[in-house]
């Protein structure tokens, strides 16, 4: 049995009411968003969970006597097997981003859980759920240790993050062995479905929301978002913020790729590659290029059209900036040694067949150039290379020429 389900099986067997969670539809998204409702494609798209919005009706009630703490636990294949990924989210997280209304209400806004990660298809699992915890000097310790230990590993690069989600997950699951201490105030466990082989509760992204409030009384219909906030009416023009019971909204978004490849270590073997040309240095950038290269398509958290971009894009730089720094270099060489050796003969009563001026205008030119190059370290224009990457023909390239 899974981490996921071991968990829900005890929920459910102390639980007596479990409160409605559904998908807000999508024609009630007031934030402009072209992607939302569209299935996440296995081995093309990133798919990335957040909470967007958390709403705790009365402060004290949490404050005083208990901890709020909110678990997302998630599955799905990664690296050729299915894993557990959890996310903590404890007191002290939450207070760094609690906004306190004047009636003593709390809302805690925009905290990724889990991605940009590729998916890589199967189903995808789901638990999110709001917990109080009765406050012990001992609870409010563990609490903050199992914060403390997720914040200190980086969730967007799960190839790092597995390394600890197995401890994480032994120490959450302690919680559920404290009675009364850990009640379980919301929450809800879903599998989404690979949209290539199923049609029904497809993994899609979109908004979805769990409220503490009786099923009877809640219309599904009258619930919208905006600005990734929660809004309650029946028509557009008069929503207001809802606040009527303690709730949670977490967003399941998807991307074509990710923006944050400067932070990965292959990228790193560019900047190394970059400085050798610039110091002239050819053995030890070839070096250097092969290494990203490797780290770069060996790397489990950037999908493979992706790559084939990033490739695309890196080799394209590292040609130019050869042919710029080195090819310029060499010219100033030949001009130099033209000029040396032109000097020489002339002195032993020989003539070489070229003109002063031929030697002169080309040392010049090629020497300005050289420190143009070389002053400005030559940065290229990363962006514009972004952009042209983007094209449709580079987009659907599969096949890399090394």
């Amino acid at each position: 049995m899974s981490f996921i389900k071991r968990i829900w099986e005890k929920i459910r067997s102390s639980e007596s009411v479990l409160y409605p969670t559904f998908q807000i539809d999508s024609s009630r998204y007031l934030d402009e968003n072209k992607s939302v409702g569209m299935p996440v494609k296995p081995r093309e798209n990133y798919f990335e969970i957040s909470l967007t919005e958390q709403f705790l009706k009365d402060r004290r009630e949490y404050w005083s006597e208990y901890i709020p703490l909110t678990l997302f636990l998630t599955e799905f294949i990664y690296a050729n097997e299915r894993k557990s990924f959890p996310f903590v989210i404890g007191p002290d997280l939450l207070k760094s981003l609690e906004q306190i209304e004047g009636d003593e209400n709390i809302r805690y806004k925009n905290t990724r859980v889990v991605g940009p990660t590729p998916y890589s298809g199967d189903n995808i699992t789901l638990f999110a759920g709001l917990f109080r915890v009765r406050t012990k000097n001992w609870a409010a310790q563990t609490i903050g240790l199992l914060e403390t230990v997720a914040k200190s590993f980086d969730s967007t690069k799960l190839s790092s993050y597995i390394n600890i989600a197995e401890p994480l997950l032994t120490g959450i699951e302690g919680f559920f062995g404290m009675g009364d201490d850990m009640q379980f105030r919301i929450g809800q466990r879903d599998e989404y479905r690979d949209s290539e082989i199923h049609s029904t509760n497809v993994f899609r992204s979109g908004y979805w929301v769990m409220i503490r409030e009786n099923q009877d009384k809640v219309v599904k219909e009258n619930f919208w978002v905006k600005d990734s906030q929660l809004y309650y009416g029946k028509q557009k023009d008069s929503i207001k913020p809802y606040k009527e019971c303690d709730y949670l909204l977490f967003e399941i978004s998807l991307s074509e790729k990710r923006n944050d490849y400067e932070t990965f270590d292959f990228h790193e073997h560019w900047e190394n590659a970059r400085i050798a040309v610039i110091r002239k240095n050819v053995q030890q950038a070839e070096t250097e290029f092969e290494s990203l290269k490797v780290k770069l398509l060996s790397c489990k958290d950037i999908i493979e059209t992706q790559k084939t971009q990033l490739l695309i894009m890196y080799s394209g730089m590292y040609d130019m900036i050869k042919s710029s720094i080195l090819k310029s270099s060499l010219v100033i060489d030949i001009a130099e040694s033209l000029k040396t050796n032109k000097d020489l003969l002339r002195s032993k009563g020989l003539e070489i067949q070229l003109p002063d001026n031929a030697v002169t205008i080309t040392s010049d030119f090629t020497k300005a150039k050289g420190a143009e190059f070389e002053s400005s370290n030559f940065v290229i224009d990363q962006k514009f290379m972004e952009e042209a990457i983007d094209n449709p023909i580079l987009s659907r390239a599969k096949i890399i020429d090394n």
